[in-house]
This record gives C-alpha cells, sequence and structure tokens, in this order.
C-alpha cells in the first residue's frame, strides 16, 4: 500500500510540471520557403581551388587547360563507389583523352597516386590527382557523398553535376551537350 501511494506521488508530481503547451503557443507566421542556390549556380565558373599533388607541387583552377571540357571529381580512394566508376572510366580513356579531369580528394596525396596507378590514370596528361587541404571544391559544391563529379564546358562555365556517380556513357555525353552551341530563347510575340 506505501508502494502505491509513492506511485501516485510520483505520477502526480510528474504530471503537474507537465506544461500545457497549446495554451502558451503563439502563432508565428509561417517563412516563406525559398530554395538556397548553391554556390555553382551563383557563380558558374570553374572555382578557385588548390590541391597539392604527390610530388608535392600545387594544381590550381589557373592551371586547367583552356578551350577543353572540365570534369572536377571529388572522391575517396578507399570508397567502393568510387573505385567502381574509376574502374568503369578506366575502360574509356580513349575516349575521355580531350576532358581535363580534377580528381580532388581529402586523403594524403600519395594515396591518390596509387589509386590513379590502379586504374591506369597516371599516365593520362589530362588527369591530376590531388589533395584539397583547404577543402574548397567540397565546400564550393556542397559535397555530402563521393563519388562526386562536376562538368563544366569548354569555357569553364558550369554545366551539369554527378551526385552519386556516374558511368562513362553519361558523362561522354554530359559533356558532348555541354559543348553543343547554347540555344537563345526568343519571345513570343
Amino acid at each position: 500500500m506505501k508502494h502505491l501511494l509513492i506511485i501516485a506521488i510520483t505520477l502526480f508530481s510528474l504530471t503537474s510540471f507537465a506544461q500545457d503547451t497549446t495554451k502558451h503557443a503563439t502563432k508565428k507566421p509561417v517563412p516563406e520557403v525559398t530554395a538556397e542556390l548553391m554556390p555553382f549556380q551563383k557563380d558558374p565558373f570553374i572555382p578557385e581551388f588548390s590541391i597539392l599533388l604527390a610530388d608535392s607541387t600545387h594544381f590550381t583552377n589557373k592551371n586547367i587547360q583552356k578551350g577543353r571540357p572540365t570534369v572536377i571529381v571529388y572522391f575517396s580512394p578507399e570508397c567502393s563507389h568510387c573505385q567502381a566508376d574509376a574502374k568503369n572510366l578506366k575502360e574509356k580513356l580513349d575516349s575521355l583523352k580531350d576532358i581535363n579531369f580534377v580528381w580532388s580528394s581529402s586523403h594524403e596525396a600519395d594515396k591518390l597516386a596509387a589509386f590513379a596507378v590502379k586504374y591506369n590514370m597516371d599516365k593520362q596528361t589530362n588527369m591530376v590527382f590531388g589533395k584539397d587541404e583547404k577543402w574548397a571544391i567540397p565546400s564550393f559544391f556542397k559535397i555530402t557523398f563521393t563519388p562526386y563529379f562536376a562538368v563544366y564546358d569548354k569555357d569553364g562555365v558550369f554545366f551539369t553535376e554527378f551526385r552519386n556517380g556516374l558511368l562513362p556513357k553519361d558523362l561522354i555525353k554530359a559533356v558532348e551537350d555541354s559543348n553543343k552551341p547554347k540555344e537563345v530563347k526568343k519571345k513570343k510575340k
């Protein structure tokens, strides 16, 4: 009986401290929902970055060869999806030779170099692999998962992105589409 009385008092105490939020709630206006633009939508040009290469030099956005499409890849050499995409791209290296590739990661440059060797990309003159020490690339693109691919046209203007990896044919098509003349829409009279 004593135990029941203690339990009843405890429950009464707990419920008396609980607040009824409905009588104290005030109506607040619902904020207008607006889609925030991603940084690459505000500034469509290749972002500033500097990546550390395995030879201890730095490669920056200013080193990218002009007049060619560019693909910025953010990846992890330990990521199985990144490895699968690299393996698929390895089989199409001849089709990709006229595209600049910037492979960037937060991993050490020697691990990135080993990744490049594993997928026969180390001898490709159009591909660089480096450590993004300042996280410029993942910050600019708001990257949450690897692999991530950003495609820029030959003028260095953002065209599209692939946030969950890709197939080589999709990358090749995106690069081809990015180089098609841009249609100017005319106003209807």
